[in-house]
């Protein structure tokens, strides 16, 4: 490769990486969106693609997170779990602060444990969970959701909140009942994925395109 296109293609990856770090500093203060894998698998039926998570900043103090069940495969979120892992002090409490109609949620002052959750050990420091009859108040249709408030305690920020999502110390956890076609078992718990940040991903495939338009030129 000649000189003049090395200095060409590194100017383009500086310029790239440098929007890329733009680019995840601003996505920080954005709504972050959680998938969830299932760590029990009594039930026969698989609900990942259908349980998300939104959080969201809220002021300086607080970070939302709001559960979905886009459903598809009738079931219901019945049970919420927080386990702080090693971020101690990182919430200082938990309110519920938004509910859809058809959804009844209380607090659980000193949560048990998510089904099964001390397998990857997950250990609940706050929680919720739905009012008798459990299935018919939770999130169990399209557009439903439930809504809890993280206050964050004394120093910490969203994006330090953010960080121990996305490193894996910070985890939200459910439990689903009523899972149509479960058979006998017809509960499982789910625990959210790692996200990958955005605009790690976006740079990755950036690089890879131009290394290979580097190539393609040289030969």
């Amino acid at each position: 490769m000649k000189a003049s296109n090395l200095k060409i293609h590194s100017s383009i990856i500086s310029a790239v990486f440098i929007a890329m770090v733009f680019m995840f500093i601003a996505s920080v203060s954005q709504a972050t969106t959680l998938t969830f894998e299932n760590i029990t698998n009594n039930s026969s039926v698989q609900l990942s693609e259908q349980l998300t998570t939104d959080v969201n900043s809220v002021g300086i103090t607080g970070v939302e997170f709001t559960f979905y069940n886009n459903v598809g495969i009738a079931s219901s979120i019945t049970d919420v779990y927080f386990d702080l892992g090693t971020n101690t002090g990182l919430f200082s409490d938990f309110s519920i602060s938004d509910q859809s109609a058809g959804v009844s949620f209380d607090l659980t002052p000193q949560p048990e444990n998510l089904p099964s959750g001390e397998t990857i050990s997950f250990y609940s420091d706050f929680g919720g969970d739905s009012t008798v009859p459990t299935s018919d108040n939770g999130v169990n249709a399209a557009g439903e959701y439930i809504t809890f408030l993280g206050t964050l305690g004394s120093g910490f920020s969203y994006e330090n909140a953010l960080a121990a999502i996305l490193d894996g110390s910070f985890r939200t956890g459910v439990h689903i009942q009523a899972i149509e076609g479960g058979g006998a078992e017809d509960s499982d718990s789910y625990v959210n994925v790692v996200p990958v940040p955005a605009a790690a991903w976006l740079f990755g495939t950036a690089l890879l395109g131009f290394f290979a338009t580097g190539r393609r030129k040289e030969s």
